[in-house]
């Protein structure tokens, strides 16, 4: 009896021991750019006032997921160079069977922080009626604009023992940096100034030769009246801040004329 019972440890040994090498390797497993779950229906966009990074991101199931197995999804938005991110709320979908072991761990205050199912749980049941949607908003960089969302898929079996993990990405960015608002020009309306006038008048006494309308500088003393006149006009715009706006000139006719040739001589 005793030949058997060394034989049957020694093959439940060696069975253990070439288990050990698969589970190993599959907790390894790391398939970049392949993703289990359907996430096309997501969506990344700025706010209407530019402040603001708004990501949607919709999750379906595209692979059967067993009633034992469970999967934590890890979704954050990725610059292009990879140099830069933020972390968006992960979260786990859950088979049938493990939803039912979870919700009762957790309901007896058995569930231990740092478990894959301690944080937001979802059945898979609920996802065949509708996608899950996420909205999570962060505010606006500049390197945001031609980021992506990256996502880790961690499946786990029965024993919430990791047994494979995909990566790759959900969605790209492609936001404008400039918008229709970036080229709004604010408008500045200048502070009002009070403005004062004033009149000022000169009399300035040209002759005209009889029977002609020219006004000849060389006749009489119309050279030093309108030396006169210009510099009355130059003396005024010297003021600070002063302009020119209005000149009335009013003229008077030959007295030997009569009254209607007066009137239209005038002005």
């Amino acid at each position: 009896m005793k030949p058997l019972r060394y034989y049957k440890q020694l093959f439940l040994a060696m069975g253990l021991l070439g288990t050990l090498p698969t589970y190993a390797l599959a907790q390894d497993t790391w398939s970049p750019g392949e993703l289990n779950w359907d996430y096309s229906g997501s969506r990344v966009e700025r706010s209407l006032n530019g402040d603001s990074l708004v990501i949607e991101l919709t999750v379906s199931p595209s692979v059967k997921l067993r009633g034992q197995e469970m999967v934590y999804i890890f979704p954050r938005y990725v610059s292009a160079d990879g140099k830069e991110s933020v972390e968006l709320d992960p979260f786990c979908i859950s088979g049938k069977k493990r939803y039912k072991v979870i919700k009762r761990r957790k309901a007896l205050h058995n569930q231990k922080a740092g478990q894959p199912s301690s944080g937001d749980v979802y059945s898979i049941d609920g996802l065949k009626e509708a996608p899950l949607t996420f909205k999570s908003s962060f505010p606006f960089e500049r390197w945001m604009a031609d980021g992506h969302v990256a996502v880790e898929e961690r499946i786990y079996g029965c024993a919430e023992c990791g047994t494979d993990v995909h990566g790759g990405t959900a969605i790209v960015g492609n936001i404008p940096l400039f918008g229709e608002r970036n080229y709004t020009y604010d408008f500045i309306v200048p502070e009002k100034v009070e403005i004062k006038s004033y009149r000022d008048s000169l009399d300035c006494r040209v002759s005209f030769p009889v029977a002609h309308h020219e006004l000849q500088k060389g006749f009489g003393d119309n050279r030093q009246e309108l030396v006169k006149l210009a510099k009355f006009i130059s003396e005024n715009l010297t003021i600070k801040g002063a302009e020119l706006r209005e000149v009335n000139i009013r003229g008077y006719a030959s007295p030997e004329g009569k009254f209607d040739y007066n009137l239209n001589s005038a002005a």
